[in-house]
């Protein structure tokens, strides 16, 4: 974490298509994150925890 506590991550030398592969993935996660509810519902159809069932 920095001052802040912000998460930090060193990746250190990558390759290119590493990187992109990370950037994708990180955009796909913060895309989804994005579009889920915020009632707390899950939105995927399924259970938030085993006490819902």
């Amino acid at each position: 974490m920095n001052v802040f506590g912000d998460g930090v991550v060193t990746l250190g030398t990558v390759r290119p298509d590493a990187a992109r592969l990370l950037a994708d993935l990180l955009t796909t996660g913060l895309t989804a994150e994005m579009a889920w509810p915020d009632d707390g519902e899950s939105g995927l159809g399924g259970a938030a925890d085993s006490s819902a069932a």
